[in-house]
């Protein structure tokens, strides 16, 4: 387990210490009180102590990781609103963020989630249909926003359109999808399901010119 600063430093101090009189092979003096305690026990203290600097594990629930996608996708998404009319090297800066966030996540998601779902809860066969759709219009819109310059006549236009497409997307998995799947699958499938994703995000295509993403786009065309 990875230690931050602060640990590192306190374990360094703790395991020069080891020569300290009166302890054992392996062992550490830490305070007068404490007494000698094994060395890998008081590592592990302190990785309690200091955990990894992003908090506590990711969860491999496949909601939840889909969930956090999606907070990070919207978030983007007001970015971009936010950002001034003549702001074009922002816009074209946060566009390239949305169009790397949207290939991963659509990727995943016909990769893995909607074909096992298809799979496990038969019954939402046509929602699942309804998404592969969704995301085709979605490809659509990335791959004409990749070939155009941040200051042209209809970029600001084309990208809003893309963004109303994608949140009327995200709010009826979130608000219909979501929690059918979730009562559908139990937690041990839903877990199993997150950790093929993030397998699959590690070699998920970042741009739509990607042979996987193209794939991508081909395969929700024809299934």
């Amino acid at each position: 387990m990875r230690v931050g600063s602060p640990g590192r430093r306190l374990l360094g101090q703790v395991l020069t210490a080891m020569s300290f009189a009166g302890c054992g092979p392996g062992e550490v003096e830490v305070s007068p009180l404490r007494g000698c305690v094994h060395a890998l026990d008081e590592r592990s203290m302190i990785d309690r102590a200091h955990p990894l600097p992003n908090g506590p594990p990711m969860s491999t629930d496949a909601i939840v990781l889909l969930k956090n996608d999606h907070k990070e996708i919207l978030s983007t998404f007001k970015a971009f609103e936010k950002a001034g009319d003549a702001a074009h090297v922002e816009k074209g800066r946060l566009v390239t963020k949305i169009i790397e966030l949207l290939t991963v996540h659509t990727y995943i998601e016909n990769e893995v989630m909607y074909p096992r779902v298809r799979e496990l809860l038969p019954d939402l066969e046509d929602d699942i249909l309804e998404s592969y759709e969704e995301h085709h219009v979605a490809d659509v819109l990335v791959t004409e926003l990749v070939a155009m310059k941040p200051d042209a006549e209809r970029f600001t236009a084309k990208t809003t359109v893309l963004i109303e497409n994608v949140r009327h997307h995200i709010e009826e998995e979130e608000q219909e999808w979501f929690p059918q799947v979730r009562e559908g699958l139990g937690r041990k499938q839903l877990q199993e399901l997150g950790a093929e994703m993030l397998a699959a995000k590690e070699k998920a295509p970042r741009t739509p010119a990607a042979p996987s993403a193209l794939k991508k786009t081909i395969d929700a065309v024809v299934r």
